[in-house]
């Protein structure tokens, strides 16, 4: 039996849907950077939180 633990938090979202967080806009929509879900005093409280626990960090980030 294997036990895997750890926090994820899910920074942003994909190209496809045009949710992930960009610095340039998207070629097929002006003006669409994509976003970010948290902002950075959320994503402190909550890297904080698995530290606290000494569970894992796992960031999903797909933007540039």
């Amino acid at each position: 039996m294997n036990y895997v633990s750890g926090v994820k938090i899910i920074l942003d979202g994909t190209p496809i849907e045009r949710r992930a967080c960009m610095t340039k806009p998207y070629n097929d929509k002006r003006g669409e950077y994509g976003y970010l879900n948290f902002n950075e005093e959320q994503l402190k409280q909550s890297m904080q939180y698995a530290l606290e626990r000494q569970q894992q960090i796992l960031i999903h980030a797909v933007g540039r």
